[in-house]
């Protein structure tokens, strides 16, 4: 396995705010977390001292974050506000990618689109060097059924930390939970058949007409 060098500067360039470091505090040394706070609540100052966190315990080699393609931007110049940490980013240049993949990067940005082109070489990738996973607006695979978010339940289990963040959990079903909680944990506390859960949650339709229905949730 490939052993990444410590970076020679793992310090935070600024200083949590009380409610971002009781959320660090939580989630800092389990295996997998979810940070469910509100959009304007500084997830990403969370993210990036989770980042230092994993690195500077040697609990991973590399951490890769996940966002929208839109947020690249984004998150590369709050990664420099936070932290000297210089990331790389993955992207659909695919020979950049493979210098990319083949550096000692301690923190690697990649967009969900990008990660699903690039999902034999994540496996790959996941082989070599120990990774812990940050998923920025995981709403996106909040559908089982997306390509994405099959591509990310598919490796998972090679991610040696977990970490969800989004705003929105649930946008109208509450069974939008089951795709992101099952990247975290395989299906441990929600199980692994989707449609058992949407069978039990799905309240569309039947609600009206369905007495015991009407009894728990009336």
């Amino acid at each position: 396995m490939l052993r990444v060098r410590t970076s020679p500067n793992l310090g935070a360039k600024t200083t949590p705010f009380p409610h971002q470091l009781d959320a660090f505090r939580a989630i800092k040394d389990l295996p997998y977390a979810a940070i469910f706070h509100e959009q304007g609540l500084g997830k990403t100052k969370i993210a990036v001292d989770l980042v230092l966190y994993w690195l500077v315990r040697d609990v991973v080699d590399s951490a890769l974050i996940v966002v929208k393609k839109g947020l690249l931007g984004t998150w590369r110049s709050e990664v420099s506000r936070h932290s000297h940490l210089m990331p790389r980013l993955l992207g659909q240049d695919r020979n950049a990618n493979f210098y990319a993949f083949n550096s000692p990067a301690r923190l690697y940005l990649v967009h969900y689109e990008a990660l699903l082109s690039e999902r034999k070489r994540f496996q790959l990738f996941l082989r070599t060097r120990r990774v812990g996973a940050i998923l920025d607006e995981a709403h996106k695979i909040k559908n089982p059924e997306a390509r994405i978010s099959q591509a990310l339940h598919a490796l998972s289990d090679g991610f040696v930390r977990r970490v969800i963040m989004t705003g929105t959990p649930v946008a109208n079903r509450p069974y939008d939970l089951w795709s992101q909680i099952h990247f975290l944990d395989g299906g441990a506390t929600l199980g692994r058949d989707f449609s058992a859960i949407r069978r039990t949650l799905d309240l569309a339709n039947d609600l009206g007409h369905s007495a015991s229905r009407n009894a728990a949730f009336g």
